[in-house]
């Protein structure tokens, strides 16, 4: 029967499904990836069709006076490319980062607003209350516990929630085996691990209580200075 292209057309679903997953998923860091090669593709475009446009520009200026191949009109036309491609390039950058790379940018964007938050925050009291609500709008957990080190008691306690109510009444000392693995460990426990879990021996049906499955540290100076208990996101 006699060939059509058409018959090609289903050669394109795998590569159309290959590049959805690597989107989709963001496998292999894809979204850089490809922001990075719009970003070039598109200067590359723009340079040389700047250059093209220069070049007839400056010829029909002088007429005579220029020859579009001499190496002053290649130098000049060169000179004037640099100048302009790294702020053109930079702008590429970032409006096509807010396309590719929505989830980078936004939490960037959250990580500015937080940092602004805390230096700006007056007592420990407003930190902790904007620590939560910055992890609430942005991870979505089902459970948070924000656990402080209190001086005077000498005990990790819950931080008052949202409606100023204290989280959990639930509290642990510093020689407890959950402050002491947080202190040594200095990052995330995640309790579906069987090393985590087995250290947590002691500590761990009150952990489950809390109804979390990870827990931050919060690292000070000189101890702990406490954690966030986060459920199922």
């Amino acid at each position: 029967f006699p060939f059509s292209p058409w018959l090609l057309l289903p050669l394109a679903v795998f590569p159309a499904a290959t590049g959805y997953s690597l989107k989709r998923f963001r496998l292999g860091q894809s979204d850089f990836l490809l922001s990075r090669a719009a970003v070039y593709g598109l200067v590359t475009v723009l340079v040389a069709v700047g250059y093209a446009l220069l070049v007839a520009g400056l010829t029909l200026l002088f007429n005579a006076l220029v020859i579009p191949y001499s190496p002053l009109v290649t130098g000049l036309v060169i000179v004037l490319l640099a100048l302009l491609i790294q702020p053109l390039r930079r702008r590429l950058e970032s409006n096509i980062g807010r396309v590719f790379l929505r989830g980078d940018h936004v939490y960037d964007e959250r990580l500015r607003a937080f940092n602004q938050e805390i230096s700006t925050g007056g007592d420990m009291r407003s930190v902790v209350q904007t620590l939560r609500r910055t992890v609430e709008e942005t991870i979505l957990p089902s459970t948070l516990h924000v656990y402080t080190y209190d001086p005077i008691s000498e005990l990790y306690v819950a931080a008052a929630d949202s409606h100023g109510a204290t989280s959990s009444d639930l509290r642990f000392t510093v020689t407890s085996a959950l402050a002491q693995l947080l202190n040594r460990q200095r990052e995330p426990v995640f309790l579906d691990d069987g090393s985590a879990a087995g250290a947590l021996q002691n500590d761990l049906p009150r952990i489950q209580m809390l109804g979390a499955q990870v827990l931050i540290p919060l690292p000070g100076r000189q101890r702990l200075s406490g954690w966030l208990a986060l459920g199922p996101i």
